[in-house]
């Protein structure tokens, strides 16, 4: 069964792999393709493995497919893939079957037998840009980040506008206060609670953003009115969870044509 999803899971990544080459002769609206392994940790080392041996078969035979992995504290591996409009899955899909087939398919099959036992489920979300913070000040330059951490907020049904209008607050109150610390902000399209709202932070490691986060919070918790608004958003909050990890830049894959 593992390795099934397994197949489903890289079938995926190499639809949307297309998808994303397409894309990046495009404006439009950044999305991302985030599929996700939650591994045994005692079979974590197995699993690397397997990974890095189907990226250099993809390597080798010049698929032309492309993705981005980071990984978990709870040994969950997410390969993200960038893309614009889910319009293009069906034009793209007869040239994604053609690649496929032209590769050995005798080692493609033995490739994934490699991952029999490693994985204990999938699951996949397609998640859209909806704000960015990008201060000048910024105190992570592009390519230092070796820390990530995600923030998903399940909102209650029929509060999203509120909500929004909150965290534009919230945005405008960084920019007043010259906040040095960037941030993504998403929002889910498939695979999650349509009302999550993402936000994703860099940093050198954690401590620098722990540091970060702290002097961040004690600077815009000191302006008049931002506890009231936090506490606002809190309201309208049905869940929350967090996460740690880093890039794995040795589990991604750039693409080779």
């Amino acid at each position: 069964m593992q390795q099934k999803h397994k197949y489903f899971f890289i079938c995926s990544l190499l639809l949307f792999g297309f998808i994303n080459l397409h894309s990046q002769q495009t404006q439009k609206p950044t999305r991302l393709l985030v599929m996700q392994d939650v591994v045994f940790p005692y079979k974590a080392m197995e699993y690397e493995n397997a990974q890095k041996a189907l990226n250099d078969f993809f390597k080798k035979n010049k698929v032309g497919i492309s993705w981005n992995t980071f990984q978990t504290d709870d040994y969950t591996y997410m390969y993200t893939v960038r893309f614009s409009s889910l319009g293009e899955v069906d034009e793209l899909f007869k040239l994604w079957d053609e690649k496929i087939k032209g590769t050995d398919q005798q080692e493609f099959g033995k490739l994934f037998s490699a991952f029999a036992g490693t994985i204990d489920h999938n699951n996949s979300i397609i998640v859209k840009l909806k704000d960015s913070y990008k201060p000048e000040n910024a105190y992570l330059k592009q390519g230092d980040a070796g820390f990530i951490h995600w923030d998903f907020f399940e909102l209650l049904p029929g509060k999203e506008e509120e909500a929004k209008s909150l965290l534009a607050e919230y945005k405008k109150l960084n920019e007043k206060l010259k906040i040095p610390v960037p941030y993504n902000q998403w929002s889910v399209e498939f695979g999650e609670n349509s009302s999550t709202v993402i936000f994703t932070t860099e940093a050198k490691n954690d401590v620098d953003f722990y540091t970060h986060n702290k002097e961040t919070d004690d600077k815009t918790m000191k302006e008049p009115g931002a506890n009231e608004m936090y506490m606002k958003f809190i309201s309208l909050v049905r869940s929350f969870r967090h996460f740690n990890g880093r890039p794995r830049p040795d589990l991604s894959l750039a693409s080779v044509e």
